[in-house]
């Protein structure tokens, strides 16, 4: 597992989670690539979904519940845990660096309906 591997920079402990990579980016990333250095001999997946798709599969009901939302994503609620743990490096430079630099954003519509959320 690659994000195990950043010996202390990555936050492979907290990404067992489903969740969209940067997403509190204004300008997230168009796709996620990944490269297996070290495979587990059990599980270890990675999922990929249509967020379209997520949508057309809602009940009608569920769908005017949430038709119109929109939702603030803030990375810095995610992250700090993780920089805050004393083993982790930089970590309160990081998040003071990731307040000032990434404060979160709700997305602009596209057109199309989708379901862009992370638990966190």
């Amino acid at each position: 597992m690659v994000a195990a591997s950043r010996k202390g920079e990555g936050g492979a402990k907290f990404n067992d989670a489903w969740h969209t990579d940067v997403s509190f980016d204004q300008r997230p990333p168009m796709a996620s690539m990944l490269q297996a250095d070290v495979l587990p001999s059990l599980g270890g997946d990675t999922l990929f979904i249509s967020m379209y798709a997520a949508w057309d599969t809602l009940s009608d009901g569920l769908k005017a519940l949430v038709d119109g939302l929109e939702a603030f994503h803030d990375g810095v609620s995610s992250f700090m845990p993780y920089l805050l743990d004393p083993g982790t490096r930089n970590g309160p430079k990081r998040l003071a660096k990731m307040k000032a630099e990434m404060p979160g954003c709700i997305h602009p519509e596209t057109g199309k309906k989708a379901l862009f959320v992370n638990r966190a």
